[in-house]
């Protein structure tokens, strides 16, 4: 005879209860997994404790060992100091540029390779010369059509990109285009006007009358829009026409002042030209850098100008490297410094102030490219 746990039936059955039905099979496995949840809960509830007891015993321990550790690094310290005497700092390697190809690209080197480089502040002064004398030697070139950016070489000649200073001939193509476009436009829609006109009165008072009433007007407004911008690219079309001379352009100094050319001298083959003017007082003026020096792939530059008409602007980047013009074959230093519409004709420096380049094209954003200052020593005879 057994007991049911539950309604207490004395039966024979071991199975299930007669009276209220209970599986004992099923009963048993509940109450199994019941003790084993209470094991656990209960082995956690002791865990804390443990923690708790283990660290009031070992933090003694650990106090102890920090305080003889920091007495020994003081102590030890003071027997161990570097001399600086001792450190060799290596120098950058020079690049020499063959005579055969003055502007040729170094190979490039991997980061293990290059030797660590100095940084140089702003402010780093070179036998009396530094890059805020570059930033004073630049001015703003503003001629009747452009206007861009160029900088001193000597006490009365400024370096600048020719297209700067002279009309651009496939402009004058784009522009000639753009005025036939418009004209074009403008007159198919006088005729679309016109029609639309002409059907007006035929139109009965109503929503559809008001619609071609609104067009009308709209198909106007562009037109007067159109007209406006017409005769801005035809002005523009007349003024580029007309050759400039040195007279007609302006140069503004860094401090303001303003000087009119008197000489301009063209490269045949080069984005190049040279002013000459003859300033109120002496101005600062670019130097070149050492004999047969190039710049390296990282190498930190800056590209002053007057870009959209913000005098003295500088922007930083770094040298990308040589490239070379594969139709022209001319050699182009690239650059992530930010060249914008203005900073033609400016120069692209390194952190003392040196010039290694005419800033000249922009492709993209971060894509620049500049005339190397070797190929601007050759071409005007400069050395």
């Amino acid at each position: 005879m057994i007991s049911c746990p539950k309604c207490s039936h004395q039966q024979e059955n071991q199975k299930e209860c007669e009276a209220c039905g209970l599986l004992f099979h099923k009963f048993e496995r509940v109450q199994k997994s019941k003790l084993e949840k209470e094991q656990i809960t209960e082995q956690i509830s002791l865990e804390p404790k443990r923690k708790i007891s283990f660290l009031k015993f070992a933090s003694p321990l650990i106090l102890v060992i920090l305080t003889a550790s920091i007495t020994y690094y003081f102590t030890s310290g003071t027997n161990k100091r570097i001399s600086v005497d001792t450190v060799n700092i290596p120098t950058s390697p020079v690049v020499v540029v063959p005579a055969n190809s003055p502007v040729d690209s170094p190979k490039p080197q991997s980061v293990a390779d290059r030797p660590p480089q100095n940084l140089i502040s702003r402010t780093e002064v070179t036998n009396g010369y530094s890059i805020r004398n570059a930033e004073k030697g630049t001015v703003a070139i503003v001629t009747p059509v452009s206007q861009g950016s160029g900088f001193f070489i000597n006490e009365n000649q400024i370096i600048t990109n020719k297209h700067v200073v002279k009309s651009d001939q496939s402009k004058l193509s784009e522009i000639r285009e753009r005025v036939e476009n418009i004209r074009i436009k403008m007159a198919l829609e006088h005729g679309e006007i016109k029609e639309l006109r002409q059907q007006l009165p035929l139109i009965r008072e109503g929503a559809t009358r008001q619609h071609v009433i609104l067009v009308i007007q709209e198909k106007e407004q562009g037109l007067t829009k159109a007209q406006q911008i017409l005769e801005a690219e035809v002005m523009k079309f007349e003024k580029m026409q007309k050759e400039i001379f040195a007279n007609d352009i302006k140069v503004v100094m860094f401090d303001g002042s303003e000087s009119v050319a008197q000489r301009l001298e063209l490269s045949s083959n080069k984005d190049l030209a040279i002013l000459t003017i003859s300033p109120a007082t002496t101005p600062d003026h670019l130097k070149f850098p050492p004999k047969n020096s190039l710049l390296r792939q990282g190498d930190k530059v800056y590209a002053i100008g007057n870009p959209k008409g913000f005098h003295n602007t500088m922007t930083s980047g770094i040298c990308s490297g040589y490239q070379q013009n594969q139709g022209t074959k001319e050699i182009w230093l690239q650059t992530d410094a930010a060249i914008n519409p203005g900073n033609s004709g400016g120069p692209l420096v390194d952190e003392r102030g040196f010039v290694y380049g005419v800033n000249t094209l922009k492709y993209g954003d971060g894509l620049g490219f500049a005339i190397p200052i070797q190929t601007v020593i050759e071409e005007f005879s400069l050395n």
